[in-house]
């Protein structure tokens, strides 16, 4: 439904088809940017958290512990700088600088990670404790990005951080950017969007550190991944992506 927020579990659930020990969620609305507004009426997850935490000492279930009782640690960036975008159209908060210097690496980890997220522990009915991380997806067209990085696994974050390497780009979980070598004029990437047998081709000509345009979904950033086929295909089923 557009008009509200989804919930979606990531992680080993996803991958695994069934609830695990732990548990990943992400927070998402299919229209409306979440958690980037000034002050805290405009923020998802803080509100949220409020509903969920369990009142210090003792407090029998479900909910989250108070942070005297267990890890809960809050991550938000500074909401001003997501409404901030660069001269070539890229959110200003898309890595840049500390993204050339990981390049090399593939880095899979989330230092670049620009949506909110709360790290917690749950307490059910039960009286049990499973580790909760909640992750509210900052605008609706990097919904793809955030599914595909915290669905994992770890090695196939990084391969896929690899591949988009190769390709001249830089894959985070808020976007797919051009990442051109500096120096070198009107730098200038190329990406196939289409060569799929039987289809017309598709390339668009990103200039500077654009983001790659008109990725809705996983399969369509892992088809660009895979230069415009379906050589991915076998793992745009998250099942398939238990490794």
């Amino acid at each position: 439904c557009p008009e509200t927020r989804h919930a979606d579990f990531m992680g080993g659930s996803r991958t695994r088809g069934r609830a695990g020990h732990d548990v990943d969620l992400l927070l998402w609305h299919a229209t409306e940017p979440n958690s980037w507004g000034e002050g805290e009426e405009a923020c998802v997850l803080l509100p949220l958290l409020r509903e969920l935490l369990l009142p210090a000492g003792g407090a029998t279930g479900p909910g989250l512990l108070p942070k005297e009782e267990a890890r809960l640690q809050l991550v938000r960036r500074p909401h001003a700088e997501k409404q901030r975008r660069d001269a070539d159209g890229a959110r200003a908060y898309l890595p840049r600088r500390k993204a050339a210097a990981a390049r090399d690496r593939g880095s899979d980890i989330l230092h670049g990670d620009w949506h909110d997220k709360a790290y917690g522990i749950w307490r059910n009915t039960a009286g049990r404790h499973r580790r909760i991380d909640i992750v509210v997806v900052a605008f609706p067209d990097e919904l793809p990005y955030a599914r595909l990085t915290w669905t994992g696994s770890r090695t196939l974050n990084r391969l896929l951080r690899h591949r988009a390497i190769q390709l001249g780009l830089h894959l985070t979980a808020n976007g797919l950017t051009a990442h051109p070598p500096t120096g070198r004029g009107r730098q200038e990437t190329t990406v196939v969007l289409d060569a799929r047998p039987g289809r017309e081709r598709v390339e668009v000509a990103l200039v500077g550190h654009a983001p790659v345009p008109d990725c809705t979904s996983e399969e369509e950033v892992l088809r660009v991944l895979a230069g415009g086929t379906d050589a991915f295909a076998g793992i745009y089923d998250p099942l398939m992506r238990n490794a």
